[in-house]
């Protein structure tokens, strides 16, 4: 479960009352064309169907959406509403938690006051966050016997970090790579003992949560 400790280090303190403002959304944010993407084999989308969220401004209330996803080429959050897809601007919302199936994604930007790039949160610890930061690469194919232009498409990219000490540092999704950045023999035991795969979710965060009781029982 995701704590509210670290996270509140550098989120601003936001009310939690929620509001179906809807013309809100339209203030500094852009209108797309719904069919920019019908000639691009795959998706930019984080999630496979459109889901609902509840996002953070940086002044003023909470807000909810009933139809959001997250665009991995453009790295910002568009919306539905009716016929229009709106894209938010993201020096807007600080923090936005998605909710899809029964599950919460918990994207947060401004690690640094500058930075508005949203990473997903994927584990809090007391003193640090793993974060992961998806993306859509836009490639080509390659031209195709009878076609003249080459056939573009979406290619997902995902890249892990940890947040420490106001530093962002780059950590390979590999369960040596995490433990060994972790520098826990207790922790390095866990994984060997319960055969975690870090790259699992459920096994990462259980893997952290044991690390961070460890760290608590120390202090």
């Amino acid at each position: 479960m995701i704590r509210s400790s670290i996270l509140s280090f550098f989120l601003a303190l936001i009310t939690i009352s929620v509001s179906a403002q809807n013309n809100f959304y339209n203030q500094n944010n852009q209108v797309l064309m719904q069919d920019r993407y019908d000639k691009i084999d795959g998706t930019p989308y984080l999630l496979e169907d459109w889901g609902t969220a509840v996002l953070y401004p940086l002044k003023g209330e909470s807000l909810r959406h009933a139809k959001i996803n997250y665009n991995g080429t453009t790295g910002t959050f568009e919306i539905v509403e009716g016929d229009a897809y709106i894209e938010l601007n993201a020096a807007l919302y600080n923090k936005v938690e998605l909710n899809y199936k029964g599950k919460t994604y918990t994207f947060v930007n401004r690690l640094k006051p500058d930075d508005v790039t949203y990473y997903m949160v994927l584990h809090e610890g007391k003193d640090y966050l793993f974060l992961e930061h998806f993306e859509a690469d836009l490639r080509s194919q390659g031209a195709n016997y009878g076609v003249s232009a080459d056939q573009e498409k979406f290619v997902p990219v995902t890249n892990n970090y940890v947040w420490k000490d106001g530093t962002l540092h780059d950590i390979n999704r590999n369960t040596k790579k995490i433990v060994s950045f972790f520098d826990s023999p207790a922790l390095k035991k866990e994984v060997k003992n319960k055969k975690l795969n870090l790259k699992d979710d459920a096994d990462l965060s259980a893997a952290l949560s044991y690390y961070d009781q460890r760290q608590e029982k120390k202090n």
